[in-house]
C-alpha cells in the first residue's frame, strides 16, 4: 500500500497531509512557514510529474491540503512514483522537507 494512492485523471476532491515531527511525533506546527509545495517525481527522481502548492487548513496548524485539479492527476502515470512536501519560510530563512511519500496512481476504469 501506497502512502499517497489516486486514480488518474480524477479531479475535484482535496487530500489532506497531517505533518507530525520527526523528532517529537507529535503534530508539527507549520504556522512559521508560508509556502508549502508537493512535489511527485518518477522513482529514479529524474522525471517531475507534478509540483503542486499545497494550502494549510484553516484552523489548523499541522494539515497541509492538496485541491486536486483537472490536470493534476492527468499528468501522472499510471504506477509508483516518489513525493515529498517541501515547506518554506516567508523570508526564505528556513526550508524543511518531508521524508519521501510513496505515490501510486491507478487507471480509472469505465
Amino acid at each position: 500500500m501506497a502512502d499517497v494512492e489516486i486514480v488518474q485523471g480524477e479531479f475535484g476532491d482535496n487530500y489532506d497531509f497531517t505533518i507530525y515531527s520527526e523528532q517529537t511525533a507529535a503534530l508539527a506546527n507549520l504556522t512559521n512557514f508560508t509556502t508549502f509545495t508537493l512535489k511527485i517525481k518518477s522513482t529514479d527522481e529524474v522525471t517531475t510529474h507534478l509540483t503542486k502548492s499545497l494550502s494549510l487548513v484553516s484552523g489548523s496548524t499541522s494539515v497541509l491540503r492538496w485541491a486536486i485539479a483537472s490536470a493534476d492527476t492527468a499528468s501522472i502515470p499510471v504506477g509508483v512514483h516518489l513525493a515529498q512536501i517541501i515547506m518554506v519560510d516567508e523570508a526564505v530563512t528556513i526550508r524543511r522537507k518531508t521524508e519521501h511519500l510513496s505515490v501510486r496512481v491507478v487507471s480509472k476504469l469505465d
